[in-house]
């Protein structure tokens, strides 16, 4: 079975460590102040990956992109960027500051031809792209608006394109704590080959076992270690056994 990585989630709006559940600014709950203090501590903790997102950009609500440079300048393990990159010049940038690999999400819909771009410039291994679901098909723009795009044919095509792995986030399970959506994650390991981390749901220390046996490369968690639902430590203990 594959290692899987336990990535702590730095989800950033107004300068802030926030969670916004399901997505929506006006269910924010504050964490810290500071995000450049989240990151700092997942990494003393022990995380070997950060999820830096930037959630006003992702909703075209301003930008935090001075607090995810600044988090790249103090923080030495590898970080994936996401946040309305929509752009070649904008991932180049951020991959500039130190960013390991940049997350494209809505951008795949708005342009489809960036991601072949991105992967031509910035070399598949420094490009992820977003697959978020909602009701079954594919969100985009924070998760604001609908399409009609199947998530898994979606997968298969950017899997061509020459990617190197894709993030699958379940809208309907995010921030709620009610596990993560298995079905849906199991489904996207089996269509693609590259690399797989799913977002949304974890709510315990089983649930880190129930979708590492889906064959994961890689979960992220959010609000269960903000809310202290269990530790880092006990997470990476879980894996470990």
């Amino acid at each position: 079975m594959k290692c899987l990585i336990l990535i702590p989630a730095v989800d950033i709006s107004k300068g802030e460590c926030v969670r916004f559940i399901q997505g929506k600014p006006e269910k924010r709950l504050i964490y810290f102040k500071n995000p450049v203090e989240a990151a700092l501590q997942w990494q003393n903790e022990g995380a070997a990956f950060l999820h830096v997102v930037d959630l006003d950009s992702a909703l075209e609500l301003g930008e935090n992109r001075s607090s995810i440079k600044e988090i790249l300048r103090k923080v030495s393990i590898p970080v994936q960027v996401g946040g309305g990159i929509r752009t070649i010049k904008e991932a180049e940038k951020i991959l500039g500051w130190g960013a390991s690999r940049v997350i494209l999400g809505t951008a795949i819909i708005a342009n489809p031809g960036v991601v072949r771009k991105a992967v031509a410039r910035l070399g598949g291994e420094h490009v992820m792209v977003a697959i978020d679901q909602k009701g079954g098909k594919v969100a985009i723009r924070g998760w604001k608006e609908a399409t009609a795009v199947d998530p898994y044919l979606l997968a298969n095509k950017i899997e061509r394109s020459g990617v190197g792995s894709i993030l699958y986030s379940s809208v309907d399970q995010d921030g709620f704590m009610q596990g993560p959506n298995l079905e849906g994650i199991a489904e996207m390991v089996r269509t693609v080959k590259i690399p797989v981390i799913a977002a949304g749901g974890i709510a315990k220390l089983s649930d880190i076992t129930t979708v590492h046996m889906c064959g994961l490369a890689g979960v992220i968690i959010g609000r269960a270690l903000y809310d202290h639902a269990f530790t880092l430590k006990d997470a990476l203990k879980e894996v470990s056994s």
